[in-house]
């Protein structure tokens, strides 16, 4: 009897647990079906849905012309490119800044060490939006206002990634270093041959997620730069201002171009265009990556 009851006990948690794991599901698939439903339908059928059910229905006239309008009207490829480039740009040289502090402050003795590890860890808790005036102010005197410079270049030192990498390095065998200065390595020789492929290992899954948040950034660039300068085609009198139709300008990545497409100018079903494509890029890139690392193929994470 007392273990019937328990099997029953099991079988009503066992549903329960379906049934959040169900609701779990719907609560983060319903904006993509949402999106995706967006950008088949037209702007004014879209609009009337939006407060409604319907918006999550496949009903009506259903297209792919939106589709078409973005890579046929709109410079797609320039955002895309602005989003990869500034990604590659923060993802390498980050990586060798951020790897280079962590080196000195897990592996060197200097006068000193010990506060800057304290400032570090302190920096962590503050806030980007904290720093962003300073960070401007930096594009400004490195003359880099309106560039992809000006959203890659005060952005590399990051004091949670030098924790990271300072974290990995203290744990290393100094009998490793020890031994590349008997055979005569210089710093850098130890840092890019010994030291930076070991702690790879354990970082490669970090980098992945910095380089998909980094193509997602989008308070660097609408507090920096504003997506400006505006973007032409042309010069003199018969330069055309693409930034009035395509409501982007030329620092603009990806995500900033959705915002501006929703706010600027309600164009709903573009904006869902986009973010599906961001999608279908990021996801996949970031799970096929995230599977070859040795991390994950050896079951550390």
């Amino acid at each position: 009897m007392a273990m019937a009851q328990n099997q029953t006990k099991k079988h009503v948690t066992d549903a329960l647990f379906y049934v959040l794991y169900v609701a779990a599901a719907i609560l983060f698939l319903a904006p993509l079906l949402f999106l995706f439903i967006s950008s088949l339908k037209d702007e004014t059928q879209l609009i009337s849905d939006m407060t409604t059910l319907k918006a999550f229905v496949p009903y009506g006239k259903m297209s792919l012309e939106n589709y078409r309008q973005v890579f046929e009207k709109m410079d797609f490829l320039h955002y895309f490119r602005n989003s990869a480039l500034n990604a590659l740009l923060q993802v390498a040289m980050g990586l060798l800044v951020n790897g280079m502090m962590g080196y000195a402050l897990g592996l060197l003795e200097f006068r000193g060490r010990k506060f800057l590890i304290s400032l570090m860890i302190s920096l962590t808790i503050i806030p980007t939006e904290a720093v962003v005036i300073n960070r401007f102010l930096v594009a400004v005197n490195l003359g880099v206002v309106n560039t992809l410079w000006a959203l890659a270049l005060p952005n590399l030192a990051i004091p949670m990634y030098i924790y990271l990498f300072y974290q990995h390095f203290r744990g290393m065998p100094k009998e490793l270093v020890e031994a590349a200065v008997i055979d005569g390595a210089s710093r850098w020789q130890q840092f890019r041959s010994i030291t930076l492929p070991m702690v790879m290992y354990q970082l490669k899954p970090n980098l992945i997620m910095q380089f998909a948040g980094n193509i997602n950034n989008f308070g660097a660039i609408f507090f920096l730069t504003g997506g400006g300068p505006v973007l032409k085609l042309g010069t003199g009198t018969d330069a055309l201002n693409l930034s009035i139709a395509t409501q982007a300008g030329s620092t603009d990545n990806l995500i900033t171009w959705i915002y501006k497409l929703t706010m600027n100018s309600n164009q709903y079903n573009l904006a869902s265009v986009l973010s599906i494509l961001v999608f279908i890029v990021l996801v996949p890139f970031g799970l096929y990556n995230f599977m070859r690392t040795k991390s994950f193929k050896e079951g550390e994470i």
